[in-house]
């Protein structure tokens, strides 16, 4: 065993797959008794940013998973995990994540937009629809074409 693990980390992480039934907690794929998923004992915290082999910091990941952890410095893109998170980090924020905030962001502008624009309203809510609009298609089609390449 490497020198910065601990003597019992054979144990440790066995019992972290059991606790997470067998299941890589990025894409759901089972290993173990459950499946032929070839299962890692991944650091939530990485051991070089001070985290620990406690099991509170461990969690089952799949292989292929863990890879992509560990390139991209990132969740793997089929993620499908619950998070828990508080707050997204740089490492974990997606293209996908980014276009729905600005696609929120101009949804509300444009409701805003329209409903200032009614009969009665302000000038000032047609003049925010007539700009959120081009605004939210250029950023929309910037993702759109950057998830292509």
């Amino acid at each position: 065993m490497n020198r910065n693990y601990p003597s019992d980390w054979d144990r440790r992480r066995k019992k972290v797959y059991q606790r997470d039934n067998y299941s890589c907690q990025n894409c759901g794929r089972t290993g173990g008794p459950r499946g032929s998923a070839k299962l890692h004992a991944h650091h939530v915290v990485p051991k070089s940013k001070g985290g620990s082999h406690k099991l509170s910091n461990l969690q089952t990941v799949c292989a292929k998973c863990h890879s992509k952890i560990h390139d991209d410095r990132r969740l793997a893109p089929s993620s499908n995990a619950k998070s828990d998170s508080k707050s997204p980090t740089p490492e974990n924020v997606t293209q996908e994540d980014i276009l729905l905030f600005f696609g929120s962001l101009i949804l509300c502008g444009v409701g805003i937009g329209i409903l200032q624009a009614a009969p009665g309203g302000s000038i000032w809510g047609a003049v925010g629809l007539v700009a959120t609009l081009p605004f939210g298609l250029i950023i929309v089609a910037f993702f759109a074409r950057a998830s292509n390449t």
